[in-house]
């Protein structure tokens, strides 16, 4: 099933809801964040525009099943259709916005999306060479740095298995939203165990391309059947499946020799509970966030058997660090007390939480994951440094993880040095961008954005994403992995683990 029809049968989003953002004259308040969330999550932060701008609104994206292949190539895909919806804007406001890889865009706007050409998915980068499942895996990469030799390309980023590096890598950021990690059977989903030659092409081709590093969403929302539930939604514990999937991926990292970083929750899950196709019930956590006993129970029956599942591994040493959730800023109500411009706007379509409890729930999941595994460093993936006043005192990460669009690059441009965005005392990896030759526009290139941040003391950069460009868009014009193995090869041992 394509993405776009999942998200249709999901009733989930709803089309032509992006929006452009126009600019702002001087004095006029900085905009909400233009339904630009996480690459494929498309969420915004709703609300009244700011002057000079436009909303259109939020949605969120991502339910995809991994497609059927690209409308890309071939004289019939070479049309303008836009979504059936009357929102004002065309296909060439929306490709100039970059939403051409929006679930919601997929199946539209060809033309101006550059989808008419040779449908070879070239732009997917070098195929990589999928290692023989059946040969040993080999041994894990050193945890103890005691016996490790001297580290030759050290750079001053993150420092993991005995190597310092810039941590280059790349979003997967799932095959199947929600459900990578212990299947969805009403949907004949069998995760990771039950298509693993796939996922194993998939980390071959990403490695292939330069990519060290991925950051890999386990549990969105609550949907498949990775996290076991009571009969009122309350997870229990996590199933035998996310168990074996999860210990699959690490040994999956281990035989393409790259590291991961599990992604545990997303604001996704503070929409409120309903039932999707096939009689899937998907439980908000809003309820569970908002008191001590409903945190201790996603805490002590999702986060620390996730936790105890890597420890348990033989290949836990793949495991480079965790983000506790993508962007927590979408799901957090208005504090009446941020500065100017910069207090929270909640999307209407979630089920938003105070601060204080959005940051418990952030501090306990820290404070579990270091307990089980103290050798991976900890993130949570932030929406945007605009919020980084917010969480000073969420002192659990080892760095932090902001990410940057077009929207936020208006405001806290790329060239801001780390020590200036509000994050003055750790790391700072750039968690989330899209991996297009312009990130946030025309100019400046990929590789203007990628030297600026290596130049300036960056500790990595994890583009968006994989599976939007080499899974269910194959064929298409858009994002590009070589873009990711040229900064590699450039830069030679100081980006690669």
């Amino acid at each position: 099933m394509s993405l776009t029809v999942r998200l249709l049968l999901s009733g989930v989003v709803p089309f032509g809801l992006a929006l452009g953002l126009a600019g702002c004259a001087d004095g006029d308040e900085l905009p909400v964040q233009p339904a630009l969330g996480s690459g494929g999550d498309t969420l915004g932060a709703g609300g009244t525009p700011a002057a000079g701008g436009a909303s259109g609104g939020s949605s969120t994206g991502g339910q995809g099943s991994g497609g059927d292949g690209a409308m890309g190539g071939g004289d019939g895909a070479c049309t303008d259709e836009y979504p059936n919806a009357d929102d004002g804007y065309t296909c060439e406001e929306q490709a100039g916005w970059g939403k051409c890889n929006e679930p919601w865009l997929i199946d539209f706007c060809h033309e101006s999306c550059g989808r008419c050409g040779d449908a070879t998915g070239a732009e997917c980068g070098e195929v990589g060479t999928a290692p023989d499942l059946s040969a040993d895996a080999g041994t894990a990469p050193l945890s103890d740095c005691g016996s490790a030799p001297a580290d030759e390309c050290a750079f001053g980023g993150l420092t993991h298995a005995c190597k310092d590096r810039f941590a280059l890598g790349i979003n997967y950021a799932w095959r199947d939203f929600g459900t990578d990690f212990g299947g969805l059977a009403a949907w004949n989903l069998g995760g990771i165990s039950g298509n693993v030659a796939t996922y194993n092409q998939d980390l071959a081709n990403m490695r292939a391309n330069g990519v060290s590093v991925i950051r890999w969403w386990m549990f969105p929302d609550l949907r498949g059947d990775g996290i076991e539930k009571d009969s009122g939604g309350a997870p229990t514990g996590i199933s035998a499946g996310a168990v074996a999937d999860l210990q699959l991926a690490l040994e999956l990292a281990q035989r393409n020799d790259v590291y991961l970083v599990p992604t545990l929750f997303s604001f996704d899950a503070f929409r409120p509970s309903r039932e999707e196709d096939g009689g899937v019930s998907v439980p908000g956590i809003s309820a569970l966030v908002a008191s001590e006993a409903g945190r201790s129970t996603l805490v002590d029956n999702v986060v620390t058997p996730v936790a105890q599942a890597v420890a348990n591994s033989p290949y836990a040493s793949r495991l480079l660090g965790w983000d506790v959730i993508n962007e927590p800023e979408w799901a957090i109500l208005a504090t009446g007390s941020a500065p100017e411009g910069n207090d929270f706007d909640p999307n209407p379509e979630l089920d938003a939480v105070s601060l204080d409890n959005m940051k418990a729930f952030i501090n306990a999941s820290l404070a579990a994951l270091g307990a089980a595994t103290p050798s991976a460093q900890r993130s949570v993936g932030w929406a945007a440094a605009k919020w980084a006043w917010a969480f000073s005192d969420v002192t659990g990460v080892e760095f932090n993880q902001p990410h940057i669009y077009e929207w936020v690059n208006n405001y806290w441009p790329y060239s801001t040095p780390p020590s200036e965005l509000g994050y003055p005392d750790k790391p700072v990896v750039m968690g989330e961008f899209y991996l297009l030759d312009g990130p946030f526009g025309d100019t400046p290139s990929f590789e203007t954005v990628m030297n600026s941040w290596y130049d300036a003391g960056y500790a990595g950069a994890w583009s968006w994403q994989y599976f939007d460009g080499c899974v269910a868009l194959p064929g298409t014009a858009g994002l590009d992995l070589t873009l990711i193995g040229k900064f590699a090869q450039a830069k030679g041992c100081s980006v690669t683990y």
